[in-house]
């Protein structure tokens, strides 16, 4: 039967010892981490187990890395290879911490039986607990609100860096917040609605729609980049993001997309009315939707929001007169849940024609991408493959946005 030895801490360190501590080897002597803030140290030799436990934090123990798991690991690394008889130069050598550092820590374990930081002298804390606490509650109430103002209107006795500190304690970081526009209570009910009736479908469905939407497309795109400079340079020219305000051209273009690939992009001339929609439906739509995705006789599963345009008389009457066409209700803003939004903001991601503005260099732009994305598939699969998480994650915000 194994023979047993354990010496368990209490109060401020490792209690009473026991017999045969001369016997603890240096092989498999290494402390490790428990659950419940104690430290063990087993060594199994023959028939022979013999472990330490010692508390991790006690009260009144200095905090942060001084007691961490690997600083409190290496001091018993230390006591372990003294204890098996190693001079203090060669456990030096070997643990890499001075000589001096050794015999401090095996003078301090001999005296106090304690392996851990003592608590040291430091400039007071500022805020109080109710502080720290009337501060998360302010951020978790106002989470578009910077630290000045909750330092100014919870008038804490500190500097908003102090504030922003006690905010970053609680793992909470600052980010850029998400722009969305703002829903009525009806078009939450309207998108709840949507997505309580296609929260059966499937991949299988989804895998046999066509999304359709229309996208403008400018010389400059007004996009927001990051830029890594040094202080003082945000001015510099290589830092300054150029914008061209005069000049700006754009082209309207209206394409359609589906699971395996992007189908076909055409671009818009003049107005769009409904007239043209139609026009559209009946010489691109069709014709391509047949040629590239859903061959006659099966049903076109079609996709396009509630814009006036979309939802005139006429597009209406083309419909009716379609009946292999079948057009999902859309909900009202529900571009969210629209997989080809996202295959736009791929498009422009990286978008700039250069210097000539004209509506041609948009035009071979966009169409140059559209292709380059066609020899992708496999965006527009993981696009349509996530359209059951978007009508959960509209369920679960209760006709809210969702995070697509």
């Amino acid at each position: 039967m194994a023979h047993c030895e354990c010496e368990s801490g209490g109060g401020g360190g490792i209690g009473e010892r026991r017999r045969g501590w001369n016997c603890w080897g240096n092989e498999g002597g290494e402390w490790r981490a428990l659950p419940g803030g104690l430290f063990v140290r087993l060594v199994i030799r023959e028939s022979d187990v013999r472990f330490t436990l010692i508390p991790l934090y006690l009260e009144g123990m200095a905090t942060g890395r001084a007691n961490s798991v690997e600083v409190i690991s290496e001091r018993g690394r230390i006591i372990g290879l003294w204890e098996s008889g190693m001079p203090t130069r060669e456990i030096a050598l070997t643990t890499g911490v001075s000589q001096r550092s050794v015999q401090r820590w095996i003078k301090r374990f001999e005296e106090e039986g304690s392996l851990h930081t003592k608590p040291r002298s430091g400039r007071p804390r500022v805020t109080t607990p109710i502080d720290d606490a009337r501060i998360l509650n302010a951020v978790e109430d106002q989470p578009l609100t910077s630290a000045v103002h909750h330092t100014r209107n919870l008038h804490l006795p500190c500097h908003p860096c102090t504030t922003r500190r006690r905010i970053h304690e609680a793992n909470i970081q600052c980010y850029i917040p998400a722009t969305k526009e703002n829903l009525t209570q009806q078009q939450r009910e309207c998108r709840l609605g949507f997505a309580l009736q296609y929260l059966q479908a499937d991949h299988s469905f989804w895998n046999h729609v066509i999304f359709t939407d229309e996208k403008y497309f400018s010389s400059v795109e007004a996009r927001a980049r990051h830029c890594w400079r040094r202080g003082n340079t945000r001015y510099h020219e290589e830092n300054i993001q150029e914008r061209a305000r005069s000049g700006r051209v754009g082209v309207n273009f209206w394409g359609w997309m589906w699971a395996e690939g992007p189908g076909e992009l055409v671009s818009l001339s003049g107005r769009f009315t409904g007239k043209e929609y139609v026009k559209v439906l009946e010489d691109v739509l069709l014709p391509t939707v047949r040629c590239m995705a859903i061959p006659h006789p099966h049903p076109i599963i079609l996709v396009h929001d509630n814009s006036p345009v979309h939802t005139s008389n006429v597009v209406k009457k083309w419909l009716e007169q379609h009946p292999e066409i079948e057009a999902i209700n859309w909900p009202p803003k529900g571009c969210d849940l629209n997989p080809i939004e996202n295959l736009w903001a791929i498009m422009v991601r990286d978008w700039d024609v250069g210097e000539q503005r004209t509506c041609q260099a948009i035009e071979t732009k966009a169409f140059d991408v559209w292709e380059s994305i066609r020899r992708r598939p496999n965006i527009c699969q993981n696009l349509v493959k996530c359209m059951p998480e978007r009508i959960n994650e509209v369920i679960y915000a209760n006709g809210g946005w969702s995070s697509y």
